[in-house]
């Protein structure tokens, strides 16, 4: 019998248990799971960190003279961001934390926008081109009208009525009411295809551990 593969199957089915013991309640071997877990995660992110961006990209650079005042610059930046962890000094760190914050935003709006928004738009208009191979007029109506009722649901410009409360049009309450659906509905299909990746994913572990139990150690010990 491979002992590194026992050793690893015997801490793969202690850390499973661990895990799973949260069904009965939050316990001390759910936490230390959670805690090991935790800490050797960012472990294997620092280390990666290390190995594939500050030393390739910033260290290695420095030391062999290669683009000097632009790693300076990036090397002085890093040391700024580190001094937000000292409460004396961490207003020297906000100019590039927010600097940071700015470029991510931009980086995600704009991804969005090319990545998600404009291939919907796209996607809610090709129904109705019947020159496209599997264009359909009746798909293109439902997924206009899910559209527009959602994005109404989320417009909130009521009519200040005299006792001081506010209301919407009636058209609007309709159309919002039907974009709550879709909403429902698209919330609904979103954490069905989460449980059922959870429970596969389960199904894959209790098997895993099923089978070296039975593989590694019962034959392993009688046979």
């Amino acid at each position: 019998m491979d002992l590194n593969f026992l050793l690893s199957g015997m801490v793969s089915f202690l850390f499973t248990m661990m895990i799973l013991s949260y069904l009965l309640g939050d316990n001390v071997l759910f936490r230390i799971g959670i805690y090991l877990f935790v800490g050797a995660s960012a472990g294997y992110v620092t280390t990666i960190s290390i190995q594939q961006v500050i030393l390739p990209r910033l260290i290695t650079p420095l030391l062999n003279g290669q683009n000097i005042g632009i790693n300076i610059i990036i090397l002085l930046l890093a040391v700024l961001v580190l001094m937000k962890m000292s409460q004396q000094l961490s207003g020297l760190g906000t100019p590039v934390m927010a600097g940071l914050a700015g470029i991510g935003a931009a980086i995600a709006i704009g991804g969005a926008l090319s990545g998600t928004l404009f291939p919907q738009i796209g996607a809610a208009i090709r129904p109705f081109d019947l020159q496209l191979p599997g264009s359909n007029l009746f798909r293109g109506m439902v997924t206009l009208a899910g559209t527009i009722c959602t994005l109404v649901y989320f417009q909130f410009g009521a009519k200040k009525l005299p006792d001081g409360s506010t209301q919407r049009s009636q058209i609007v309450e309709i159309l919002a009411r039907i974009g709550q659906f879709f909403i429902a509905v698209t919330f609904g299909m979103l954490f069905a295809g989460v449980y059922a990746t959870a429970l596969a994913a389960l199904s894959e572990r209790l098997d895993s551990i099923l089978a070296f139990l039975i593989n590694q150690i019962i034959f392993g010990l009688f046979f």
